[in-house]
């Protein structure tokens, strides 16, 4: 379940998000939980219609992500598809990406199209085979993120591990969640 502090920052999220981004989250809800539930996600907390190149209120993509997760859509399946879908629209890229540079590519793409000038991904620390990244001021489930980053390491068939070690959702003090992702 999605802790109750993360539903109430996605209530009262400020700024928007493309609609390709809510397009692409509804269509893989109805894929993975099936249609009745996005359609549900969507009359509770969507619009009819979005537009590819317009933005909406960015709470909308997080309300409707968070209620499909609590109808038993797997938060983590969601995120492994995002990459997937990313590739297909954008072929290219995955020319440049290795197991060195990986990481800084998710980075740089998930803050690319936010209205803030403060970054919500950032490499805490890098090794050998192993990164802990510092997620912020995101509502979407954490397993979403975990899922988005095990989806990039599964376009370029290397196996990955990656695990919330920190939740700033559920433990006090926290000023973002934290995660540890290991590669072979």
């Amino acid at each position: 379940m999605v802790p109750e502090k993360q539903k109430e920052f996605a209530k009262n999220l400020q700024g928007t998000t493309p609609g390709r981004y809510i397009i692409l989250y509804l269509t893989i809800i109805g894929i993975i939980g099936g249609e009745d539930i996005k359609k549900e996600s969507q009359a509770k907390f969507g619009r009819p219609d979005y537009s590819p190149s317009k933005r909406y209120p960015a709470k909308e993509e997080a309300e409707i992500m968070i209620y499909a997760v609590e109808q038993g859509v797997s938060a983590e399946r969601l995120g492994k598809s995002v990459p997937k879908t990313f590739l297909r629209n954008h072929p290219d890229v995955i020319k440049g990406i290795n197991r060195e540079n990986i990481l800084d590519f998710f980075v740089a793409a998930w803050d690319s199209e936010g209205e803030s000038a403060e970054k919500t991904i950032e490499i805490l620390e890098r090794g050998p085979n192993r990164a802990v990244l510092a997620k912020k001021f995101n509502p979407l489930p954490c397993d979403f993120f975990k899922g988005s980053i095990l989806g990039l390491f599964d376009l370029i068939n290397v196996p990955c591990r990656c695990q919330e070690i920190k939740c700033h959702w559920q433990d006090p003090g926290q000023n973002a969640c934290v995660y540890e992702v290991i590669w072979e």
